[in-house]
């Protein structure tokens, strides 16, 4: 799939929209988040003078029965007492501010007030009281400190003292993630794995709520003061914002310097750690006016965004990241981090020119296997008249969690913490055209949603086993009505094996492999488990060994070999074939390929010896052996040989046993 035939030129990148597991606020109503206001002077300082001493006036007398502790500090304020209803008193500084009448609104409980006993102390304010003896504020003179209810009042310690409230202190400032030293060394020595899920969608239900919190104190459906609603819409705003802003900043290009790299990255931080401080003060003095799923919902974001500034630096402090200038966006570097991929600019050429702005429909749901979940895109057609273009979309894992170690052994397998499995795809795809064959599908990079993964075409024919029938397809293996096609089908299925023996492919089998029916072509998907860096031989599988639900490893080395694919693996030059895969696998990986490489171009050339490279699949004919055995044809000689590492054994004999329901991927020759 070349740039001129998946896609248009390419623009600067969409903003990333992503789609799953987002972090959701529901619609539930809080209260407020808490912050220091301004105050007039005069107020501001009566409050702090509530914490010294009582005046001796005659009013007051009665508090002289509760023992006060002379460490203590006492009260300079005039208290007056009110008595509001039989067996409870109120008091206050301003009696002008207290109107005893019944409440209609939601109540705030006495229990939330500073008590002695049934005297409830107040601070200024307008309040109602109901018959039960529960208050609430209706109108007050100056802007509240959130998080406290009601705003500014006078409590009552267990002392028997009434003292002003402490105001709460804020959240202790979010660490610079590369101001601090400290933590900018730990972050690059360290494997940040996670990412944003849905931004667009966190950052649309975040201004829902932010506007469902004015709606409602407005209709008067709210328990928070008008200030209060104002605060905790405006933090929500802020939230989103930092979301928004960084959904921009990360469609942008890289630049080509490092200086400038640097410094994007830096204010994309910047931005990030605002939204980081905003929810710490959140979770620092609002957590108990958030329900349970909307502060969990607030500390996967803060999550997230922690582990992109990581991500961000990174990339700043990745020697080769200017390498990546123009070629690759702010979003699709990160990825590459994210994933465990290098900063390789050779690597920006797998990428598609199609993004998220030439999609010209929603995404569907295609399938899914074990692991992964496929999307159908639809874009736009390279030119205002021609038909929109599908593709598939896989997203990649920034981790292994198969365990399909235990079938090939750990000695063997691929590096969990950092698999690279789209790159394997393109790195058997690049030993495909080497080897001059068409088998596998047309694939590139791209990200879709915030997500790298694979944008493919859709594979052709059908799977040899049909799971809703529960029988095998019709397919002509050995046909004499449609003996080219069965000849083509020898061929394809043949050289799928030597594809897979070089590949060190380890999860072949009839559900991933299509083939036409009308044609003999063979398409070959899901070529993840392949390229391990301790595989470097090819052996020939076992039958009856199978680990829980996976079934034994393809292939082994073939019988046969076609003369184009004969010339092509005994003639590939090692050197070449290490720069090609470079971008995109391990040393480790590159070497064990070459020694594969080595031990096919060995069996080929006994295959030559012994009279099996195949020049015409249709008309072939084997070699006569020393018990006078030969002139058999491909697929009897192919059953004669009764490997079972032969795919067109395995698929043929499951299409013969039609009369049962065999297991698709576990046939008796599997």
């Amino acid at each position: 799939m070349s740039n001129s035939s998946i896609g248009a030129s390419r623009s600067t990148p969409p903003p990333l929209n992503t789609s799953s597991q987002s972090a959701s606020l529901d619609k539930a109503e809080g209260t407020a988040f808490t912050r220091k206001t301004s105050k007039p002077k005069g107020i501001k300082k009566m409050l702090v003078n509530l914490g010294s001493k009582l005046t001796t006036s005659s009013k007051h007398k009665s508090l002289s029965k509760y023992k006060i502790s002379h460490s203590q500090p006492k009260p300079q304020v005039n208290l007056t007492r009110i008595h509001a209803q039989p067996g409870l008193e109120i008091w206050t500084d301003n009696p002008k501010s207290i109107t005893v009448k019944p409440y209609q609104g939601p109540p705030i409980n006495l229990k939330n007030l500073g008590k002695m006993g049934n005297v409830i102390v107040l601070p200024p304010g307008n309040w109602q009281i109901n018959p039960n003896g529960k208050v609430t504020q209706f109108a007050f003179p100056f802007p509240s400190p959130l998080g406290q209810n009601p705003p500014g009042q006078i409590v009552q310690h267990f002392t028997g003292h009434p003292q002003a409230a402490a105001q709460p202190k804020p959240a202790a400032p979010v660490a610079s993630a590369y101001k601090n030293h400290g933590l900018r060394t730990l972050i690059n020595q360290s494997r940040v794995s996670e990412r944003f899920h849905d931004v667009q969608g966190t950052s649309d239900k975040l201004k829902q709520k932010a506007a469902s919190v004015i709606d409602a104190f407005q209709k008067g459906t709210s328990r928070h003061s008008q200030a209060n609603a104002n605060l905790k819409s405006q933090h929500l705003v802020q939230i989103a914002s930092v979301l928004d802003q960084h959904k921009s900043e990360q469609a942008k290009f890289m630049p080509t310097t490092t200086a400038e790299i640097k410094a994007q990255a830096k204010s994309q931080i910047d931005s990030l750690e605002q939204g980081m401080q905003a929810i710490a003060e959140i979770t620092h003095s609002g957590r108990a006016h958030y329900s349970k799923d909307n502060f969990k919902a607030l500390q996967t974001l803060s999550r997230e965004m922690d582990a992109e500034r990581a991500l961000l630096v990174q990339v700043m402090d990745d020697p080769k990241s200017f390498e990546l200038g123009s070629k690759l966006s702010w979003g699709e570097a990160t990825e590459l981090k994210r994933l465990g991929y290098a900063s390789n600019p050779d690597l920006a050429d797998e990428f598609t020119t199609l993004t998220d702005a030439d999609l010209v429909k929603p995404d569907e749901h295609f399938g899914a296997g074990k692991k992964h979940s496929v999307q159908k895109l639809t874009f736009a057609g390279e030119t205002v008249n021609d038909p929109p273009r599908e593709y598939l979309f896989k997203a990649e894992d920034a981790r292994d969690t198969s365990r399909y170690e235990r079938v090939v052994g750990k000695d063997k397998y691929l590096d969990k913490s950092r698999p690279r499995f789209a790159a394997r795809n393109l790195a058997a795809r690049k030993l495909q055209n080497t080897l001059d064959l068409k088998l596998l599908p047309d694939m590139k990079l791209t990200t879709h949603n915030g997500k790298m993964g694979l944008l493919m075409t859709e594979a052709r024919g059908v799977q040899p086993f049909n799971h809703d029938t529960g029988k095998p397809e019709d397919i002509a293996y050995d046909s004499l009505e449609k003996p080219r096609v069965s000849a083509n089908i020898q061929k394809n299925l043949t050289d799928a094996q030597w594809l897979d023996c070089l590949t060190g492919q380890q999860d072949r089998h009839s559900t991933n492999l299509f083939i036409d029916p009308d044609n003999g072509d063979v398409t070959l998907i899901d070529n993840d488990q392949a390229f391990y860096p301790g595989l470097r031989e090819v052996n020939d599988p076992e039958p009856d060994h199978k680990v829980g639900n996976w079934p034994p490893p393809w292939p082994g080395k073939p019988e046969l070999i076609s003369r184009e694919t004969f010339e092509k693996i005994t003639t590939m030059d090692e050197d070449s074939l290490r720069r090609d895969l470079e971008p995109l696998l391990d040393k480790k990986e590159i070497d064990s390929t070459l020694f594969r490489l080595n031990d096919l171009k060995q069996h080929a050339k006994k295959l030559a010896d012994e009279g099996k490279v195949v020049e015409d699949w249709l008309t072939w004919r084997s070699p006569e052996t020393e018990g006078g055995k030969g002139g058999l044809r491909v697929a009897d000689f192919l059953r004669s040989t009764g490997k079972p590492q032969s795919y067109f054994n395995a698929l043929s004999e499951q299409a013969e046993q039609l009369h049962t329901r065999p297991d698709p991927q576990h046939t008796r020759s599997l």
